[in-house]
């Protein structure tokens, strides 16, 4: 699992406990979650460089916590969140992402309307029923519903720092593979946009039917939009998409400009090009179609 997959268990286990109006206990999980994103490597690496001692020794992180770490990294579940998930089989994440919802509200709401998530919390709000409950009304209802339109706009698209390190691990992994000569993450990710849409990961390599193996075969992987010789593409199971591509070592400039985008800068710089009497795309700059750079 990676930092950020376990930083969303300790964070919906405190929503949860808070739920339940566990004291002090939440608070500990909320801040166990946030070291663990602040940690710049990956806690699997930690816990094979050391083990639970190391897991146990990082701030915010005590013993019981390390240990329900460390069940997560060894079998990618935890009994103990499992348990309170089926006390109020709610979408922590999606109904934490709606301003002005927290632990106590989504209670009150799954144990009077039986909202499980943001599909079910849109039909109640709709329908008028929400702003009869205690503690909302009807500003409260118009509010959530503008809290679900915002989700909508940006509904497909990711924050960065939710993506960005298992990016990196990928990028890590491809670069230990045999025969691979250099890689990089392009598009929205390289540019360090806020949210991204999906991925771009480039590889020069002497064997490209092995890169995209390995790539199509990864653990997070759970459907493969296409496979090819040079382009494979695949959803993650953090539901985000995925390219690879394999470019020739002699371009690999001008794709690693021509991917990182953005699309109105790419414009830009053919416009310069056509202005010098060239030709710039993903393979290189040609004069008279005559390789000239890449």
């Amino acid at each position: 699992m990676t930092n950020a997959d376990i930083a969303r268990v300790m964070r919906e286990i405190a929503v949860f406990l808070d739920m339940e109006g566990v004291p002090f206990k939440p608070r500990a999980y909320e801040k166990a979650a946030y070291a663990i994103e602040a940690v710049d490597e990956p806690l699997t690496a930690v816990f094979e460089r050391g083990g639970i001692k190391a897991v146990g020794e990082l701030p915010g992180v005590g013993k019981s916590i390390a240990e329900k770490i460390v069940t997560l990294i060894e079998t990618g579940k935890l009994p103990y969140h499992e348990e309170l998930r089926k006390k109020t089989p709610v979408d922590i994440q999606g109904l934490t992402a709606i301003e002005g919802l927290g632990p106590k509200n989504i209670k009150v709401l799954y144990q009077e309307l039986g909202v499980r998530n943001v599909d079910d919390l849109e039909r109640a709000a709709s329908a008028g029923k929400i702003r009869t409950l205690p503690h909302f009304g009807e500003k409260s209802e118009q509010k959530i519903l503008k809290g679900i339109g915002f989700l909508k706009q940006r509904s497909g698209r990711f924050p960065l720092g939710a993506v960005l390190p298992l990016m990196t691990i990928i990028e890590t992994r491809l670069k230990e593979l045999t025969g691979v000569k250099q890689v990089a993450i392009a598009g929205s990710i390289r540019r360090r946009k806020e949210t991204v849409g999906d991925g771009d990961v480039l590889v020069v390599a002497a064997k490209p039917d092995r890169v995209m193996d390995f790539f199509v075969g990864m653990p997070e992987v759970i459907h493969v939009h296409g496979k090819g010789p040079t382009k494979s593409s695949v959803k993650l199971n953090t539901g985000m998409d995925v390219d690879l591509r394999v470019v020739p070592g002699e371009s690999w400039g001008a794709a690693l400009n021509y991917f990182t985008g953005s699309k109105d800068h790419n414009v830009a710089l053919r416009r310069i090009a056509i202005e010098k009497k060239l030709k710039l795309n993903e393979y290189g700059i040609f004069r008279n179609e005559k390789w000239v750079a890449g």
